[in-house]
């Protein structure tokens, strides 16, 4: 845990409500509590924030294009031997659950599974002379593990469009170790995206 202190630094950090702990603001609401006192998963968009507890939240699974199979959502370890995870992130137990795609057979090489966003509203728009302004930040935080002999990649895509894959903002490819990783993934757009 962070040590108490008296002030943070108000445009980078949060100030923790009991411990007093300062944690960066892309660390609240995260699902983790950073704080010990929970203070920075409070007030959270319920909307934005899935762990998957209670289903996809308001994430579908991709009925067009390239996608060949689905996400399972799951607890506990995952039905192939030697591949992860054993427990969830969220609450780091077996009975947690979490999303995952299984990379050997019956699956091939390169077959994909594709799950969609709801659609965000632009986080640019044009001002009264012509130029277009930044109206927020947006950032996509997500936790992921990719253990497994035949693992090929997971991505991230950002699109404009009702169908195709839109522009890469992120890929990771191999097996990554039997563990969660946390990524950032800051999202810019002047029209409404997935």
């Amino acid at each position: 845990m962070p040590p108490a202190v008296t002030v943070c630094p108000n445009y980078t950090h949060f100030h923790c409500v009991h411990t007093k702990a300062c944690v960066e603001r892309l660390q609240l609401c995260d699902l983790v509590d950073d704080c010990g006192d929970g203070s920075d998963e409070e007030g959270c968009s319920p909307e934005i924030q899935c762990d998957f507890e209670d289903g996809l939240c308001n994430w579908k699974q991709e009925t067009s294009g390239e996608d060949v199979f689905d996400w399972t959502l799951i607890r506990g370890p995952t039905p192939t031997l030697n591949t992860g995870p054993w427990k969830d992130h969220t609450l780091g137990n077996s009975s947690g659950h979490y999303l995952y795609i299984e990379s050997s057979l019956p699956q091939g090489f390169q077959d994909t599974a594709v799950l969609l966003s709801p659609v965000f509203q632009p986080t640019y728009q044009p001002g009264k002379d012509g130029v277009w302004s930044y109206q927020h930040h947006c950032a996509f935080r997500f936790h992921y593990c990719m253990f497994g002999s035949h693992v090929f990649s997971l991505a991230v895509y950002q699109r404009t469009t009702a169908t195709g894959r839109g522009l890469l903002l992120w890929a990771k490819y191999g097996e990554q170790g039997n563990l969660w990783h946390r990524n950032t993934v800051h999202l810019h757009s002047a029209q409404p995206f997935q």
